[in-house]
C-alpha cells in the first residue's frame, strides 16, 4: 500500500447521519507513512440554513468555519455522492 484516501465529512452536529445534515465533503490522498498529502476532493452540500436552525449554523461554524450564506453555494447531496465515489473509488 503506497497511499490511503482520508474521509473528512463536515456535519451539522456531533451526532452524525440521520440525526445532522453533511454540509461538507473532503478527501485528502495520503502516502502511507504519513508523510505527503494533498487535497484531492473538497465540496460542499447544498443546505438552506433556515432548515438546519441555530445550534446546526453554531456547530458549523465552531467547528468547521462554515457560515451560513456558504451553504447556499453547494451542490445536490446526490452530485456530491457521486463525484466522491469516483474519487475513491477502487482506493484505500
Amino acid at each position: 500500500m503506497e497511499e490511503v484516501y482520508v474521509v473528512e465529512i463536515a456535519a451539522s452536529g456531533p451526532k452524525g447521519i440521520p440525526s445532522d445534515a453533511v454540509a461538507e465533503v473532503a478527501v485528502c490522498r495520503m502516502d502511507a507513512d504519513g508523510g505527503d498529502f494533498d487535497t484531492v476532493f473538497s465540496d460542499s452540500v447544498l443546505l438552506d440554513p433556515r432548515d438546519l436552525g441555530k445550534d446546526s449554523l453554531d456547530y458549523l461554524s465552531i467547528n468547521y468555519g462554515i457560515e451560513p450564506e456558504e451553504l447556499y453555494m453547494g451542490a445536490e447531496a446526490s452530485v456530491v455522492s457521486d463525484h466522491l465515489k469516483d474519487v475513491i473509488y477502487g482506493h484505500e
